[in-house]
């Protein structure tokens, strides 16, 4: 499966901070449309989700109120936004107004035979370490189905109206630790993912004018099956770059 992305490392990390600090600044963006699908109606799976440490992270697909075909669902992604404790949605990483940046984790949506989306096993980069804490913590994460967006990359920029509209059709999934982390462990993968994350704010480029700002709307079944463009991929990113 390819994957433009952010990691889930480094998406979990960036996600986990204040926003937009230093960059509320207007923005030159060109202005795109993207549909958002309601993921408890695409999907069987109910919020608050939990997967475990060394799960596959995997949906299956909602029985389809019409012969919606292979072809058209191919050009659906998910998009997957890292949570702070306590939050429903995401916190924005820069603001460029009117537009909100964000960064997440991007792949299409792939179903196979039986009505299953496979995405990645989940690894110790999908929990929350902080250094000097005795053990690891829960990941927390909004899960989103789109369609016809994205500049083939996991940093995203929404307008500021319509970011409720698209995060409140997501889906909240936990990953939960399996098993116990020495100390070591603990301080290990939090200095990991800090240095990942700068790495990840070094090659962003957060303000670039070819970039799109989008407007969202929820898809309907005429959505779904109509030919939409596919969104083009830039390259294999491996999973090092999203931080919560």
């Amino acid at each position: 499966m390819k994957t433009r992305f952010l990691s889930p490392f480094i998406a979990f990390l960036i996600g986990a901070g204040a926003c937009c600090a230093g960059y509320a600044q207007s923005s030159r963006f060109r202005n795109g449309q993207l549909l958002v699908l309601e993921a408890t109606s695409f999907v069987n799976e109910r919020q608050n989700t939990v997967f475990s440490l060394g799960d596959e992270m995997l949906f299956t697909r909602a029985p389809r109120p019409v012969a919606t075909g292979r072809a058209a669902e191919s050009s659906v992604s998910v998009r997957i936004f890292a949570l702070n404790p306590g939050e429903t949605v995401p916190s924005a990483f820069a603001v460029f107004e009117p537009c909100w940046v964000y960064m997440s984790y991007l792949a299409d949506v792939k179903i196979n035979a039986s009505g299953t989306i496979r995405l990645f096993a989940l690894d110790e980069r999908w929990l929350r370490a902080t250094k000097g804490a005795s053990t690891v913590q829960a990941g927390h994460y909004l899960v989103v189905f789109e369609k016809g967006g994205g500049d083939g990359h996991g940093l995203i920029r929404i307008h500021r109206g319509d970011r409720d509209e698209y995060f409140r059709h997501g889906l909240k999934v936990q990953i939960d630790p399996r098993g116990e982390f020495t100390q070591t462990e603990v301080d290990a993968m939090a200095e990991k993912r800090a240095a990942q994350t700068a790495l990840a704010l070094a090659a962003a480029r957060i303000n670039d004018p070819k970039s799109t700002c989008y407007i969202t709307r929820l898809a309907t079944v005429s959505d779904l099956d109509a030919d939409a463009s596919v969104i083009a991929m830039n390259d294999d990113c491996g999973p090092e770059q999203l931080a919560p």
